[in-house]
């Protein structure tokens, strides 16, 4: 039986927030075979998935946010409520991978990310290696998280929607043995957690890969909307810490320095970034993202739509 990969994002307002959305979406539909997006938008988010979902591998719908602001739970909400809509109709052999809307998946590992359910099989779910960046600068490698696994019941998305977790089924407990060597010459010590390590030191039924390269997470890019993402977050996340980064707003229209000061900024407050952050050259970034690094705002670019629209199989 063929194993699907079925890609599974939660939206909302992702255009005015500066988000980039169809990036990530082109990227997945590159090695994922399906993707379901539950939106709750208020500006034209939801038109442009509509207009996209013209590619029958893409299901879009609306999916009201319930409201839990606390520790940005509403994130973590939504994506679980998107997993109930989907696993009616998954197979049980089907892989679901959580999609961020600001990660792009280098083109270097699209068929590597393919393979894994079909290299490793004998795995229920598999973490992926994630580069931070901060606009042009990387202020974190190494890190992983769990994001693809075997279409499960117990499936659910943690906190703000940064890890799949899967409650009640973890087996029996049993060592790595040689993957431990993996997880902690490849693991940086900012990603662990007592979930996270009772999956890597006692579950060897979940599969920390060494991929030829990474997922690009943008958390910051395009100053301007970047800014009003702020607003929003402060309530959604009920964080103090985004208040200091609004100080950087008179350096928006300005995005190398921009990035520059915040990323600094970040270094400096986080124990598990780089002590510095580092400049990457454009063609050290996903080719899609190549052309739009260095702007100041997110524009929805129609060629990559209509792309989209013509991707009716994966490439690998």
């Amino acid at each position: 039986m063929k194993t699907k990969i079925i890609g599974v994002m939660a939206a909302k307002n992702l255009v005015s927030q500066g988000y980039p959305f169809l990036e990530a979406i082109y990227s997945f539909l590159n090695w994922g075979d399906e993707l379901y997006v539950g939106d709750d938008s208020s500006d034209e988010t939801y038109a442009i998935l509509s207009r996209i979902a013209k590619n029958k591998r893409i299901k879009v719908f609306k999916l009201p946010w319930k409201n839990a602001t606390k520790k940005g739970k509403a994130i973590g909400i939504a994506y679980n409520d998107l997993i109930k809509t989907v696993k009616r109709k998954v197979k049980p052999n089907d892989f679901i991978y959580e999609l961020q809307s600001n990660e792009i998946t280098h083109e270097d590992i699209y068929e590597e990310m393919r393979a894994l359910p079909e290299q490793y099989p004998y795995y229920k779910g598999y973490f992926v290696p994630l580069k931070e960046m901060v606009g042009i600068y990387s202020i974190r490698d190494g890190t992983y998280r769990f994001r693809l696994a075997k279409a499960s019941n117990n499936m659910a998305i943690l906190g703000d929607g940064g890890r799949i977790d899967l409650i009640r089924d973890v087996s029996p407990l049993k060592f790595l043995g040689d993957e431990l060597k993996t997880i902690f010459r490849y693991i940086s010590p900012g990603m662990y957690s007592i979930r996270t390590f009772r999956y890597l030191t006692f579950d060897n039924r979940i599969k920390v890969p060494v991929l030829s390269n990474s997922i690009f997470r943008y958390s910051v890019i395009f100053p301007v909307n970047y800014i009003k993402k702020l607003q929003g977050h402060k309530k959604l996340y009920q964080d103090k810490k985004f208040m200091e980064v609004e100080k950087l707003y008179k350096l928006k229209n300005n995005p190398d320095r921009f990035y520059f000061k915040l990323a600094s900024h970040l270094c400096k407050t986080y124990v598990e970034n780089r002590k510095v952050p580092v400049k990457l050259e454009p063609e050290k970034h996903p080719e899609i993202m190549r052309g739009i690094i260095n702007s100041d705002r997110y524009v929805i670019r129609s060629d990559l739509v209509e792309n989209i629209i013509k991707m009716n199989k994966i490439m690998y």
